[in-house]
């Protein structure tokens, strides 16, 4: 098979597919054009491919128009030509078909909205206790559970206590000074 034959096939082939493909895009060229410039970056994007995909159709044609016209391939039937003429006064004379139908929407599914992630100031304000002199972490947490808390559920409380406060009392849990304000734990049950 000759290479001018491969062509002529592979020409056919572009030829068609860009008449059908600018038959169904160039009714909405005009709309899309408007949409192109739009606000709404995915549907702009769809718009801008289209446009896109509707000019290298009409490329297409316009190339293989000229071919034809001008030149006559060796072992190329005169009845491709006449074919490939056809498609593209077809396709030209498509684009005024749905002049008057509104351009189709190229909006998809709606984009679902940002997570929103509630941050420390949307968050209701924890409560505080400042340290006063003779203060301890058990006695703070025994104050927060109340006097029907064993001394199991206090020890875990100091945990909680010290754990949400570390960077106020630093390492060392048995060591608060007056005047230090702490964060009372939301939970004062220690996990572990």
């Amino acid at each position: 098979m000759s290479a001018a034959h491969r062509l002529s096939h592979t020409g056919i082939a572009a030829g068609l597919l860009a008449a059908l493909t600018g038959g169904l895009t160039w009714p909405r060229v005009p709309g899309s054009i408007a949409v192109a410039t739009g606000p709404d970056f995915p549907v702009a994007l769809g718009a801008v491919l289209l446009l896109t995909l509707s000019a290298l159709a009409a490329w297409i044609l316009i190339v293989i128009g000229a071919g034809l016209a001008r030149v006559r391939v060796p072992g190329v039937p005169r009845s491709v030509g006449t074919l490939l003429f056809t498609s593209l006064v077809v396709a030209a004379g498509s684009t005024g078909a749905h002049a008057d139908s509104p351009p189709h929407s190229l909006d998809g599914l709606p984009l679902p909205d940002r997570p929103v992630v509630s941050s420390p100031v949307d968050a209701p304000p924890r409560a505080t206790v400042t340290v006063r002199a003779g203060d301890t972490l058990w006695q703070l947490a025994a104050q927060t559970l109340g006097d029907q808390a064993s001394d199991a559920d206090i020890a875990r409380a100091c945990r909680a206590w010290h754990r949400i406060n570390r960077q106020v009392i630093g390492d060392d849990p048995d060591l608060i000074l007056p005047g230090q304000v702490l964060t009372v734990p939301d939970a004062v049950r220690d996990p572990a």
